[in-house]
């Protein structure tokens, strides 16, 4: 009987979580402008989608690369985007949605990822630790707002949530088919956004410690979940072969990216607060891109790519000092609790949607740390996993051109798992434990 009034309860949460997401998300997303909706990137996602949905293939149709009108001798493939989320769009144009329908849909998806969120917490910590999660995921303004956007950050995160779930899972009752699961979840993270891949590392890396620390029958789960992210990704990696030259899960925006994050530049709009200096920085270093991209236009993508990442290092090589300076601001971008506020000299959005941010992201940090603190010692593996995946996104993003949205998926759930652990019962001590459990040894 005790057993399903637990489960009755597990529903009642999750349904409660589901509601609540929900409620906060469609609001948004059936009142923001389809000129919104299609912002930024979104443009190119949405015709690889279309040509996917066509028959051409993960091409882009628009006759341009990450620069610019694409050379003509340039064939027209997708190199710079991952492939998974233009597959995601092209299924919902499939079933009839258009923009604002794919925007719905991410809100539901997003809806399940809390509920993942949350019920992992109650599995974890009880039940209010799941409550406590779930709504601080509900009213995520992080979460919230990204489902607006055709972009690859809701899809990627509750990929990322899947993957929790099943590495928490693969810990409690390591079993072949959870780690293979969690191997594919990984695998297609992996094929949103490359970076995630630093995801399976850090679980791959955690778990080989714990199996070489006493349990090395589990060193044949961790290849199995390697396999698998390893199968998930060949296609991809194949798709590269053929179009790159590089079996490799990667796109040429990574290349380009260390360019952009790697340039002197930036280092000026990180540090100015006058607009119109961190403006003629931003002009210039346009201008200097547009300047490389037509001196190696002539090419191949992949080679093209690398000579902007071996001008990004060249920066790094010749300015030491600057390059240290502008990775800690980058670190540090990362990880502010505020929505977009550095560069020091522009703020991105409203002066409220930063003071908003800013309030909630202090407010769920401080919880999140507080959360984490309180369980560490306890969590052991869960809580080494979860630290190595934050810490090298924080690490690999500091390399790389940093956003905000880059670390949704990373920081995000980790931070709203551990909030709700702040609101669990106080952990019992080892001899506490051992105290209940000789008492109800003697009761029975």
């Amino acid at each position: 009987m005790a057993i399903r009034r637990i489960r009755l309860s597990g529903r009642v949460l999750l349904a409660a979580v589901f509601a609540v997401s929900l409620a906060a998300r469609l609001p948004y997303v059936l009142t923001i402008p389809m000129a919104q909706i299609g912002r930024a990137d979104a443009r190119e996602y949405d015709d690889l989608a279309r040509a996917i949905c066509t028959g051409r293939g993960f091409v882009r149709q628009d006759g341009r690369n990450l620069f610019g009108p694409r050379p003509a001798h340039e064939a027209p493939a997708a190199t710079g985007r991952a492939p998974l989320y233009p597959a995601f769009l092209c299924l919902l144009y499939k079933v009839g949605l258009g923009w604002r329908g794919a925007v719905v849909a991410q809100a539901v998806l997003d809806a399940a990822g809390v509920c993942v969120l949350a019920w992992l917490a109650a599995q974890r910590w009880g039940p209010r630790a799941g409550l406590a999660a779930g709504l601080f995921g509900a009213a995520s303004p992080y979460l919230i707002y990204h489902t607006g956007w055709l972009m690859t950050e809701t899809l990627s995160t509750f990929l990322v949530v899947a993957s929790l779930w099943f590495w928490h899972r693969s810990l409690q009752r390591p079993h072949v088919m959870g780690a293979a699961v969690l191997g594919v979840c990984l695998g297609a993270a992996g094929m949103t956004r490359p970076t995630l891949l630093v995801v399976g590392m850090a679980f791959a890396l955690v778990w080989t410690v714990r199996a070489l620390w006493g349990r090395r029958r589990e060193l044949a789960l961790v290849a199995g979940m390697l396999a698998a992210a390893f199968v998930t990704l060949t296609p991809w990696m194949e798709y590269n072969r053929r179009t790159l030259g590089v079996f490799l899960p990667t796109t040429t925006a990574a290349q380009y990216n260390v360019y952009w994050g790697w340039n002197p530049w930036l280092l000026t709009m990180y540090e100015t607060d006058d607009p119109h200096a961190y403006d003629r920085a931003d002009e210039a270093a346009h201008r200097h891109r547009t300047e490389l991209y037509e001196k190696y236009k002539h090419l191949p993508p992949w080679e093209r790519a690398l000579k902007f990442q071996a001008e990004g290092m060249r920066y790094i090589r010749e300015h030491p000092w600057d390059a240290l300076r502008l990775g800690a601001y980058k670190f540090a971008h990362f990880f502010q609790p505020g929505m977009r506020l550095l560069p020091a000299g522009r703020i991105h959005s409203s002066r409220w949607k930063v003071a908003v941010s800013w309030i909630w992201g202090s407010i769920l940090f401080a919880a999140a740390l507080g959360g984490a603190l309180r369980w560490a010692r306890r969590d052991g593996a869960l809580f080494a996993g979860l630290f190595l995946m934050v810490l090298g996104a924080g690490l690999m993003h500091a390399m790389v051109f940093s956003e905000l949205r880059y670390r949704i998926p990373f920081v995000e759930p980790v931070a709203v798992l551990y909030a709700g652990a702040l609101f669990a019962r106080a952990p019992r001590s080892a001899r506490d434990e051992s105290a209940a459990t000789s008492k109800t040894s003697e009761e029975s």
